[in-house]
Parts: structure tokens; C-alpha cells; sequence
């Protein structure tokens, strides 16, 4: 009963934490992805899932609720507003992994635990 009271505690406040994204945002400026970002550069054939995003917040989002993802690579479009491809890794970047250098594209080596980490440190989850 209590572990069921404490998991729609956590999905509540994750549902309007993630509601107030602009807030957020504002909120979190200069923390976490930023720390993590390898610009220009993409990790190949870890891909587990490939979705549309407008932000690499929404890309982040994504792989806090996916425990398979350990990295992810974002797409970086010229227009703020177009969609960008996001991709889900189950590995992070070493030595014996298929990093490149690919325009266009950004790699973000913070993974879902990373991720939880910030949610649960900061109380709101800082991507930024």
C-alpha cells in the first residue's frame, strides 16, 4: 500500500512538473545537459528507439522514462520550431564505441539514472 502511495506520488509530480516546462526551463539555466553535451558528434548502432522532438528536453524526457537508455543523440535543426530526430542509446560513449563526428547532430552522454539523479536532487528535473 505504501510503495503503491509513494508511485502515484512520484508519477503526480512528475506529470505537473513536466506540465510547467518553460518554468522549468527558466529554472534550470545552465545545469546538466549542458555539462554533457558533445556537439557535433553522434554515437552510432546503440539506437534502441527513435522518436520526434522539438527540444532536447523532450529528448531527455524520453530517456528518463526509458531504463534501457544510457546516452542519446539529438538532431539539430536551423529552425528552433522543426522537428528533430531523437535517438535513444543503450550504451555510452568509450573508446570501443562508434562515436563520430556528424553536422547536425548532438550527443548527450547523460543516461536515465543521470537523469533521475537531477529529478530527485533538484525536485524538479533540470535538463538544461
Amino acid at each position: 500500500m505504501v510503495i503503491e502511495m509513494l508511485h502515484l506520488y512520484y508519477l503526480s509530480f512528475i506529470i505537473f512538473t513536466f506540465s510547467r516546462a518553460e518554468e522549468i526551463h527558466a529554472a534550470c539555466a545552465e545545469k546538466s545537459l549542458n555539462s554533457t553535451v558533445e556537439e557535433e558528434t553522434r554515437l552510432l548502432r546503440f539506437s534502441v528507439k527513435e522518436i520526434s522532438v522539438i527540444t532536447p528536453y523532450q529528448c531527455a524526457d524520453a530517456c528518463l522514462r526509458d531504463t534501457r537508455c544510457k546516452s542519446f543523440n539529438v538532431e539539430r535543426k536551423l529552425n528552433s520550431g522543426d522537428k528533430k530526430l531523437c535517438q535513444l542509446n543503450d550504451a555510452k560513449w568509450n573508446e570501443d564505441n562508434d562515436v563520430i563526428q556528424t553536422t547536425g547532430w548532438d550527443y548527450y552522454g547523460l543516461d536515465h539514472e543521470g537523469l533521475q539523479e537531477i529529478f530527485l536532487n533538484s525536485g524538479v528535473p533540470c535538463y538544461d
